[in-house]
């Protein structure tokens, strides 16, 4: 795994991350994309990464899948979905939630959350192969509902539910058949 999220990488060293694993047979390198101390990737419709110059933006991440995929390493992105997102929120102060369990942030779950997620996936999610996972992280967080959304029946349960079918739309959208991976 890099963490994008908690350290600048550039593309050369990711480059030379792919190498390496090849090098060692191993076959996936793991992107943490998001974290609350930063973001790896850059939205061009979005704010987010704006502030990490070294953040991979569309292109970037499309030339690493491509590079990757030559030395038989497939890409596997994780974005932060529920905990862990101060890199996000801190653009939308409005969708926090609550403090993670170890003082991040963790998105306020409602229908805006679900909007910007939706956002970020789709500037993501053409930059992979055509068959590909995502991880989506769901771990760490404390449960909160965005003001004005109590009375709507969210659940963790549903959530996690509302973020699959999210994911699968945006796979469709683009083409893509995606596998979701889920650490919470």
């Amino acid at each position: 795994m890099a963490d994008l999220g908690r350290a600048p990488f550039s593309l050369p060293l990711l480059k030379r991350l792919v190498r390496i694993l090849a090098h060692l047979k191993l076959n996936t390198l793991h992107l943490h994309l998001n974290d609350d101390e930063l973001c790896g990737f850059r939205c061009a419709g979005l704010p987010i990464g704006s502030e990490n110059p070294q953040a991979l933006d569309a292109a970037a991440l499309r030339e690493l899948v491509a590079y990757a995929r030559s030395y038989h390493v497939a890409i596997l992105p994780e974005i932060e979905s529920w905990g862990h997102v101060h890199s996000i929120v801190y653009h939308y102060p409005r969708l926090r939630g609550t403090s993670g369990q170890y003082g991040g942030s963790s998105f306020g779950i409602g229908e805006a959350t679900y909007e910007l997620l939706e956002r970020i996936y789709d500037e993501i999610v053409p930059c992979l192969e055509d068959t590909a996972a995502v991880h989506l992280g769901l771990d760490e967080a404390l449960w909160a509902v965005l003001p004005g959304e109590e009375q709507r029946g969210h659940t963790p349960e549903n959530m996690v539910g509302r973020l699959h079918e999210i994911l699968m739309r945006v796979g469709a959208r683009h083409g893509k058949t995606l596998t979701l991976h889920v650490w919470a």
